[in-house]
């Protein structure tokens, strides 16, 4: 236990993107599920991806496991309507006895439109009638929302509406709901409704100024964040792409993940925060010129040194560990790392999660 009264926690995502290779289908996922847990992993991830279905592996995991927490890392909520994330994630709280986070994310405004053919709207407005309407529909008291008898919702929010909702099932207990959070706005409103933030693509002055943002959020609402923090009710995941130095087509996945940010507009003040802004408008330029070779080569060269670690390296355990000790000293509580520690870095948990105590 650290000085914060809580020790660090860690995840593994245990299904791959599709377009990444490696895992497909049931067998592969369950075996890394259970790989996990039995390694002492204390969250199981799953993603949508932006693109594939997550509550359906959910079940499978759910039944394959004990002990793990499950975890959505992420859901875009514009894929979905607050009425089927509702009824999906109380399906999975109650067949995993209770051990369901919902980890929900605005999504990026060109996926939504072009994979899924919907509409953007506002984010963050939108973030914040899906919480009101999911706690609502798992019965729970929600300012502005009417709960009829029969236990339909009538929510009437800036960017949602819904009038009679219903749903066939009602979660065992509280479902916690932690947030893909990057800008300011949707920081705050992580601070002032969620029960964490998960950060992705951070160096320790975004983790210091996005734990800022939510604590603003939180006092305007008159919740200590750091109180919160402390006793276990708000965690800071941090979550990053580990490329591997033996499997060239992840690694080049994952330097494609990273120009695409750099070039969506979403992005431009994490950057900045990061402290990594000459670095990722160099990307932007190459990728606006039509050199994408050339953008992918400076991501690699000048961004990836400070956000990830390349594994199959002779340093990659003591790199994974500094990435965890740094973050962890800049306040994250979760950390999202490789499911094969022992393949990636030749290391374990246990060495990672003394990495992560801080001073007594």
């Amino acid at each position: 236990m650290d000085e914060i009264g809580r020790p660090a926690r860690f995840t593994a995502m245990v299904n791959h993107a599709p377009r990444a290779g490696g895992r497909h289908g049931a067998g592969p996922l369950l075996d890394a599920a259970r790989r996990a847990e039995d390694a002492g992993y204390d969250v199981l991830s799953l993603a949508d991806w932006s693109a594939v279905e997550v509550f359906a592996p959910l079940t499978l995991v759910a039944q394959a496991t004990t002990r793990a927490r499950l975890m959505t890392r992420i859901i875009a909520a514009p894929t979905r309507s607050p009425t089927l994330l509702a009824s999906g994630a109380a399906w999975i709280d109650t067949i995993s006895a209770g051990r369901f986070t919902l980890g929900l994310g605005a999504g990026v405004a060109e996926l939504v439109r072009r994979a899924h053919g919907l509409p953007w709207g506002r984010p963050r407005s939108r973030m914040h009638d899906t919480i009101m309407i999911l706690r609502a529909l798992w019965g729970e008291p929600v300012d502005g929302a009417e709960i009829g008898d029969d236990g339909a919702v009538s929510f009437h929010g800036t960017e949602l509406r819904v009038d009679g909702a219903v749903t066939d099932i009602l979660p065992t207990g509280r479902i916690p709901i932690v947030l893909a959070a990057d800008g300011p706005r949707m920081l705050r409103l992580a601070g002032a409704l969620a029960d964490g933030v998960i950060l992705e693509m951070t160096t320790p002055e975004y983790v210091r100024w996005a734990l800022h943002q939510a604590r603003t959020g939180a006092a305007a609402v008159g919740r200590d964040l750091d109180a919160a923090v402390a006793a276990g009710d708000f965690d800071v995941c941090v979550q990053s792409l580990w490329p591997t130095g033996d499997d060239e087509r992840h690694r080049a996945w994952a330097l494609e993940y990273h120009v695409n940010h750099c070039v969506w507009p979403e992005f431009a003040r994490h950057w900045a925060v990061a402290g990594l802004a000459d670095e990722a408008e160099a990307v932007r330029e190459a990728h606006e010129a039509g050199d994408r070779a050339r953008a992918l080569r400076l991501a690699g060269e000048h961004l990836f040194p400070a956000l990830v670690v390349t594994g199959g390296n002779t340093s990659s355990a003591a790199d994974l560990a500094s990435w965890v000790s740094l973050r962890r000293h800049a306040g994250a509580t979760l950390f999202a790392v490789p499911d094969r520690l022992d393949a990636f870095a030749g290391t374990d948990l246990a060495s990672l999660r003394d990495a992560a105590r801080l001073p007594s």
